[in-house]
C-alpha cells in the first residue's frame, strides 16, 4: 500500500516511478494519492486535492484508513511542495499522526518518505544546510531582506532589490546573470565529488577532464575566500575536505551503503531519506 501526499514521482523521480508500477504490475501493490500529479502509468485511488484529506485520514475518519492498517508494508511518499506551504507543520504533525495510526512506522519497518524534486537536497540536508528564519522567538519580528547573496549553484531565485549578488557555479545561466561577481566553479564533470542519491546512498565521482579556463574546484574557492576573510576553514586537500563532510554526516565515509531514514517519534522534521 503506497500513499503519495503532494507528490508526482512520474515528473519528480522517474526511476521511483517505474519501480512503484513494477510493484503494482507484479505483486498488485494498490497507489493513492491526495493532490494533483500526472499519468503516473499505473492505477491510482484519488483520496481528494485538499488538506483536509490529510486531516481525516489523521483522525481515523477515513475509510482508506483500515485499507492502510491492513496493509502489511504500508507506505508514505511526501512530496518536496508540502514542505514549502505555510501550513506545512501542521500538515507534517497529521502525517506523522497517520504513521502511528495505521503502522507506517512499526517495529523495523519506516515508511515514511520525503520526495524531494532537487538535486543536491538531501546532501544538504544530511550536512545541515536547513532553512532559517529571521522571526524571533515570538515569531512577530519581521524578515528582513537580504543585502547579500551568495548563490552556490543557484539559478532560479529572487534576490532583493539592491542587494550585491556573487554567483560560484559552472552554468552560467539565470542565476550567473543576475550576480554581481562571478565565481567559476567547475562541471561534475571536472571534478572530484560525493552526492546523495534520494535512497541516502552516497556516491563518489571522479573527473573525466581538467576544469576549463580559469575554473577551480568548489572547495578551493571557498578555501581561498575564507582565507581572505580571516577564518581559514580547517583542510587544504580534498581528502581534509571528505574527513569534514564524514565528521558531520558519517554515512558520507560509507560509500555505496544506503543510510537507513531515521523516525523522530513524530515530530516535524524534513527526513532527507526516501525509501526504496
Amino acid at each position: 500500500m503506497v500513499l503519495l501526499i503532494g507528490s508526482d514521482p512520474r515528473i519528480e523521480a522517474p526511476v521511483l516511478n517505474a519501480r512503484l508500477r513494477r510493484a503494482n504490475v507484479a505483486g498488485g501493490t494498490h497507489v493513492a494519492s491526495i493532490g494533483p500529479h500526472s499519468d503516473l502509468t499505473f492505477p491510482v485511488e484519488s483520496l481528494g486535492m485538499s488538506a483536509a484529506t490529510i486531516e481525516s485520514l489523521a483522525s481515523g475518519g477515513h475509510a482508506f484508513c483500515e485499507k492502510m492498517k491492513k496493509a502489511q508494508r504500508p507506505l508514505i511518499i511526501v512530496g518536496a511542495s508540502l514542505l514549502r506551504r505555510p501550513d506545512r507543520e501542521w500538515l507534517m504533525q497529521q502525517i506523522h499522526r497517520l504513521c502511528d495510526a495505521t503502522g507506517v512506522v512499526a517495529g523495523d519497518w519506516n515508511g515514511f518518505n520525503v520526495l524531494h524534486d532537487a538535486g543536491g537536497t538531501v546532501a544538504a540536508l544530511d550536512l545541515g544546510f536547513v532553512p532559517s528564519t529571521a522571526a524571533g522567538a515570538s515569531g512577530a519580528a519581521e524578515a528582513k531582506e537580504p543585502c547579500f547573496v551568495y548563490s552556490l549553484g543557484a539559478e532560479d531565485f529572487e534576490t532583493t532589490p539592491g542587494a550585491f549578488v556573487v554567483y560560484q557555479g559552472h552554468h552560467g545561466d539565470v542565476g550567473a546573470a543576475k550576480a554581481d561577481v562571478v565565481l567559476p566553479g567547475a562541471a561534475y564533470t571536472e571534478k572530484p565529488g560525493t552526492y546523495v542519491n534520494t535512497e541516502g546512498r552516497a556516491q563518489r565521482a571522479m573527473p573525466a577532464v581538467a576544469p576549463h579556463g580559469q575554473a577551480q574546484e568548489d572547495w578551493k574557492i571557498i578555501r581561498a575566500l575564507s582565507e581572505m576573510c580571516g577564518v581559514s576553514l580547517p583542510y587544504d586537500d580534498l581528502a581534509g575536505v571528505r574527513r569534514r563532510l564524514e565528521e558531520i554526516a558519517p554515512h558520507f565515509a560509507r560509500v555505496d551503503d544506503v543510510e537507513p531514514a531515521m523516525w523522530l517519534n513524530g515530530k516535524y522534521s524534513q527526513s532527507p531519506h526516501s525509501a526504496d
